[in-house]
């Protein structure tokens, strides 16, 4: 134990071991080197960064390592230290035609402690050999402006559908309220629910310029996520029209209801980009690996 103390604050590297037993008078009257201390106690140069020669600093990451081990803790990165009960396969659709309809889903369960870093993770076939690499996605897409991908961070309870096929967008990303909007001209599979604020929930304009009777009995007509395409009725009058216009909108969407709670849905939808198919249609095993190679989940059909 008085070793172990000994090591733990300097051992060989501490100012009193640097000093020896003797020292010679500094330079110019000598060389000020030490001489005649016990072998085991004299100071040797070694290069950085080994164990102890920082110390008690140097020491507290390792032997605190070691302690995590000995109790059978995970002591891996962060990204790749999720628990493998607690990301899974969910469902899934394979073996089709289509790498637009192919996908699988993987879960992090509620229970989990901590975020899973998703991108760089990998889809592999235990069968062909086939693989494919989980990329970056979008938090929060734009219309009309360049949407650049993160690191894909999945939250406890949340879930990525991921698609064989591009993306019809062009990116990956996490639904909101807004997303259904996508649907309207777009084909996913699964389709995006369309769960957006109906524009007859929105806010009027004040008196004396608010709407009429006529125009709020045909907003409860206004389908939610879609913007309004159709001519209006006879009679729609000029600040109906633009009402509509302006609130049945993805950018007026995301404007008005991104800071609300509940805006972000628990669910991303990841996208390959491969144009064909990646999983056979039976005597298939889709294997997930972490980016340290490890085995987390498999799927067997």
């Amino acid at each position: 134990v008085a070793i172990l103390l000994w090591l733990w604050v300097g051992g060989v590297h501490t100012e009193d071991a640097k000093t020896g037993l003797y020292t010679k008078a500094p330079s110019p009257l000598d060389t000020g080197e030490t001489y005649d201390a016990p072998l085991p106690f004299r100071y040797k140069e070694e290069p950085k960064g080994t164990l102890f020669q920082g110390g008690f600093q140097n020491g507290i990451p390792v032997f605190g390592k070691l302690y995590s081990f000995l109790r059978g803790e995970d002591i891996r990165t962060p990204e790749n230290s999720v628990p493998a009960a607690n990301v899974k396969f969910g469902s899934r659709s394979t073996g089709g035609t289509s790498a637009e309809n192919e996908f699988v889903t993987i879960e992090l369960s509620p229970r989990a402690e901590s975020p899973l870093r998703l991108t760089g993770w990998k889809l592999k076939s235990a069968v062909t050999g086939q693989e494919a690499t989980i990329g970056k996605a979008v938090y929060l897409p734009f219309s009309n402006d360049v949407n650049a991908g993160q690191d894909l961070d999945l939250q406890p309870g949340e879930k990525a559908i991921v698609v064989t096929g591009r993306s019809p967008v062009g990116y990956s990303f996490r639904l909101n309220q807004c997303t259904g909007y996508f649907e309207q001209f777009q084909d996913f599979s699964p389709s995006l629910p369309r769960e957006c604020p109906a524009v007859s929930e929105e806010p009027q304009p004040a008196a004396p310029n608010r709407l009429n009777d006529q125009c709020l009995d045909y907003l409860q007509t206004v389908p939610r996520c879609s913007a309004h395409l159709q001519s209006f009725p006879i009679g729609t009058s000029g600040e109906c029209a633009n009402f509509i216009a302006e609130k049945a909108s993805y950018s007026y969407c995301t404007k008005t209801h991104k800071n609300e709670a509940g805006f972000y849905k628990p669910e991303w939808r990841v996208f390959l980009g491969r144009s064909e198919v990646l999983w056979k249609a039976r005597r298939e095993v889709i294997e997930l690996i972490d980016p340290a190679g490890v085995i987390r989940d498999s799927i067997s059909y």
